[in-house]
């Protein structure tokens, strides 16, 4: 038995044009999670050498601090850097996936766009073949009548005595 898509060529390429475009639909996103993978990555690394940078220079203060006061002054400075650098970060991220979600609404309607655009296509030639589809039914109709009635017209002659006999 045959697949009815075998019959039907225009369903083979539309097919095809669809999954082109939710292959290219499926690579955006990959390339966005890339991309979010990476800043992820570059971020918590700058974030922690920062801290790194920060907790050593508060060992070497320290080191170099006598007395209480001085100990709690350099814990004061070195939690108001803590909650900075928090704050910076969380500021910085949320900025980033704001970006982020921008750009992949962007390449979404940029997607639905083309999609849409190919649809009206695909319809398009659709309606051509169904024209052209109706256009030979159409031909291949008047062809069978034609044929239908020279075979009873044809059939008509041969039964029908000839009118001089009669006469």
């Amino acid at each position: 038995m045959r697949d009815p898509q075998d019959r039907n060529p225009q369903s083979q390429e539309m097919a095809a044009e669809f999954s082109q475009l939710f292959e290219q639909a499926f690579d955006q996103q990959r390339a966005l999670w890339e991309q979010a993978a990476r800043y992820s990555r570059d971020e918590s690394l700058r974030f922690a050498t920062l801290r790194l940078k920060r907790a050593n220079q508060t060992l070497e203060n320290v080191q170099g601090g006598n007395g209480f006061k001085i100990l709690a002054q350099i814990q004061q400075a070195w939690l108001r850097d803590l909650v900075q650098d928090y704050t910076a970060q969380s500021v910085r991220c949320s900025e980033m996936l704001s970006r982020l979600a921008a750009s992949a609404m962007v390449r979404a309607v940029d997607v639905g766009r083309e999609a849409m655009d190919e649809g009206q296509e695909v319809l398009r030639q659709g309606r051509e073949v169904a024209g052209e589809n109706l256009d030979t039914m159409r031909q291949a109709d008047a062809e069978m009548i034609r044929a239908n009635h020279e075979a009873i017209h044809a059939g008509a002659e041969s039964i029908a005595p000839p009118i001089q006999e009669y006469h």
